[in-house]
């Protein structure tokens, strides 16, 4: 194997088992978010503040939750999975 300069080598870890998953706290990843999205983005800059605030609160209270708590919160959080292919947005 040849490393590049400045490449890190990073240690092989195990995948964590289904079980070991569903106790682990729920994180989030903006990675993707597009924040001037037509649909999706935030709203007019009259409802921008009171929706990050609310925003947040939700997003540090589901931070707390265990990954299986958020699972089985269902109807509340409305968390289910999506097939993106079956949306009005695929991409």
């Amino acid at each position: 194997m040849t490393l590049r300069k400045g490449s890190i080598e990073r240690p092989v870890t195990r995948i964590p088992t289904p079980s070991e998953i569903h106790q682990e706290l729920v994180a989030f990843s903006f990675k993707y978010i597009e924040l001037g999205h037509e649909k999706y983005g935030l709203p007019d800059a009259e409802l921008k503040k009171e929706y990050l605030g609310c925003l947040l609160e939700r997003l540090k209270q589901i931070s707390t939750m265990k990954f299986s708590e958020f699972r089985q919160a269902g109807k509340t959080l409305r968390s289910h999975q999506i097939k993106w292919c079956d949306t009005t947005d695929p991409d």
